[in-house]
């Protein structure tokens, strides 16, 4: 591969890997990672947020080593595999310059720059682009082997997160079109393999009130509207990760002669882009949304002229690798940087966390505030249990399985809580509270609350039956299921 790359073009590639290693390194430990993390130690069938997959992956890594630095190290290996699957689309029908400067271009791109976390976007990369090169390839050769992996890989896609919805919904568009061409026994076996994997998902929200299904279609876009600003910013993050000018000489291009693989590619790619605009114009369309869409895209650009490809490898070198040493200097200099800023009190418990872990009582559950600093201190206090307290956020509501609050009726509790105004939060559900300050440095102090006698009622009507309302109220079309959460606490 690298004979097609001049030797500056290597050390350029050489140059970014390695300022992405070194981000992947002072990057401290963000409350999703560590938040997945605590996904990986209680391996499940499916939790709240999404479906299994990153837990899964978590789980069998976490037998090597619980270092958030080996997770890391497989995201930062899975950016480069995939480059490597779309070099083996490419090179059968566009020969081997073109394979390796579209695979390299993608390789040095924003997005994987920035996917240096193992997260459930990952998992959904790796397993999406491990799928349709196994059915790409079925088709092409009639492989019923093929089919049964592409079926177990496009299940795991699946089972990663929804939004590989488009990518399937690409594929039977084009099987539809295509349908006189196509062997459909060999679809058929693998959409039975992958409808194993739906079937489980199905199963796991049964028995869990439907959890997946009330955070990814209802609570995740309760409350959206039309909002012209949503649809500029899907834009402007798309520009980010897939470079503009290659975007429009996409559009151009002759598509006429188009090999089939490529011509699956971009009915999947097309899907994905007039999903996420229709979208975007009353939901936030984030970066992590974009992973699957931005690589179809970059396989895409094998269809551009070689030294179109050539000016992409530089325009995303440059932007790459400027973000990059932005990143890096940011991380490593945040107090000097950020220490009057007001924001500089949260971003100080990622990076001190060990600090707050000294200052607390040793084999006692501590509660805090949210489900990120939760995560973390998880992570990081070895000697404690954590829970979250009070907190009515759509997200990481895994933590609702694991505490239950009716046990501790009348019982005194910890709290830790990062601003002394949050403290109103934690009064009205005890009758007395105390506080410790935790001195992080000079100028910032958080707070352990020593609270007593939990009044679980009060609790149990101000917080628990709006967690209930919001986020265990399946609608009435959908079958009846199991729901742990209220069930537990008579809602």
């Amino acid at each position: 591969m690298g004979s097609h790359l001049s030797k500056n073009q290597r050390i350029t590639l050489g140059l970014f890997l390695a300022l992405k290693l070194a981000f992947l390194i002072v990057l401290p430990l963000t409350g999703d990672e560590a938040y997945f993390i605590s996904w990986g130690r209680d391996v499940a069938f499916g939790y709240y947020d999404h479906p299994p997959v990153v837990g899964w992956l978590i789980y069998l890594l976490g037998l090597i080593s619980d270092n958030y630095y080996l997770y890391r190290v497989f995201a930062y290996l899975t950016s480069i595999f995939v480059a490597y699957l779309l070099y083996r689309l490419i090179a059968p029908v566009k020969g081997d310059e073109v394979a390796v400067l579209a695979s390299v271009i993608f390789l040095m791109s924003p997005l994987s720059l920035l996917s240096v976390i193992l997260v459930n976007d990952v998992a959904l990369l790796l397993f999406g682009i491990l799928g349709f090169y196994c059915f790409s390839r079925t088709l092409e050769r009639e492989s019923y082997v093929g089919a049964v992996l592409s079926g177990v890989f496009f299940g795991l896609c699946f089972l990663s997160k929804y939004l590989s919805a488009p990518m399937f919904l690409g594929i039977f568009l084009y099987l539809i079109v295509n349908r006189r061409r196509v062997n459909w026994r060999l679809v058929i076996v693998a959409t039975m393999i992958a409808s194993l994997f739906v079937a489980e998902n199905i199963i796991f929200n049964l028995q869990n009130c439907w959890n997946n299904i009330l955070f990814n279609l209802f609570a995740r876009t309760d409350g959206g509207g039309f909002n012209p600003a949503y649809v500029a910013l899907f834009l402007a993050t798309f520009a980010l990760v897939v470079p503009p000018q290659g975007f429009f000489r996409l559009v151009r291009a002759d598509r006429s002669q188009l090999a089939e693989m490529i011509r699956q590619a971009l009915y999947i790619a097309l899907c994905f882009f007039v999903i996420f605009l229709l979208l975007s114009s009353f939901k936030r369309i984030g970066l992590h949304w974009l992973f699957l869409l931005a690589t179809f895209v970059y396989l895409l650009f094998s269809e551009l002229p070689t030294e179109r490809l050539r000016a992409l490898f530089k325009y995303n070198a440059v932007l790459s690798m400027a973000i990059a040493i932005t990143l890096i200097i940011i991380l490593t200099q945040l107090d000097s940087l950020f220490g009057e800023h007001k924001k500089y009190r949260e971003v100080l418990f990622y990076t001190e966390t060990s600090t707050i872990c000294e200052n607390l009582p040793k084999n006692e559950t501590i509660y805090s505030l949210s489900y990120s600093k939760n995560s973390v201190l998880s992570y990081h206090c070895a000697s404690n249990q954590f829970h979250v307290f009070a907190n009515t956020s759509k997200y990481g509501r895994e933590d609702d399985k694991r505490v239950d609050f009716s046990t501790r009726a009348n019982e005194n509790m910890w709290i830790l809580i990062t601003e002394r105004d949050d403290l109103e939060k934690v009064e009205a559900y005890f009758d007395s509270t105390r506080i410790h300050a935790i001195a992080m440095n000079d100028t910032v102090d958080y707070y352990l609350v020593e609270a007593r006698r939990f009044k679980f009622a009060d609790y149990k009507a101000a917080i628990l039956a709006e967690i209930s309302r919001r986020f265990y109220n399946p609608p009435p079309w959908l079958p009846a299921a199991t729901c742990e959460f209220n069930d537990k606490y008579g809602l």
